[in-house]
């Protein structure tokens, strides 16, 4: 999904959102594995901040960077974890352009700030469900 649009090439922002899934046995592995997914090149932690969202859910927000450590970024990173009781979430925000990430970041952060679960399903949650 494309976060800044009216560009005629490709977009220099993506969002890609995870959908819900039971928390996992190992977070280290699973925000590893988010922060890493695709990644054109090394990717190095830089920043990791835990706080809540409006509604008081949980996240940890990390910053990664996509490259060779002492050349130039090939990208900028914002993984964030949500935590929605017995389950998780994630969101990661890709950015080529570092002038556009950094002119972004914030408002990028505000936007995060706001996410709440969506528990709706068809699926059976419980036992009871299916028995009804």
């Amino acid at each position: 999904m494309a976060i800044v649009p009216g560009h005629t090439e490709e977009p220099d922002l993506w969002l890609e959102l995870d959908p819900l899934a039971p928390l996992p046995d190992d977070p280290r592995a699973w925000l590893k594995a988010v922060v890493e997914r695709d990644a054109k090149g090394p990717v190095t932690l830089a920043e990791s901040r835990e706080g809540h969202t409006d509604l008081g859910w949980p996240f940890q927000a990390v910053h990664a960077v996509v490259g060779d450590p002492g050349a130039p970024a090939i990208e900028q990173r914002l993984a964030v974890f949500y935590q929605f009781l017995d389950f998780a979430g994630a969101v990661l925000v890709r950015g080529g352009q570092l002038a556009r990430w950094d002119a972004h970041r914030t408002q990028i952060l505000e936007l995060l700030g706001k996410a709440r679960p969506d528990f709706a399903t068809v699926e059976p949650v419980a036992l009871a469900d299916l028995l009804s």
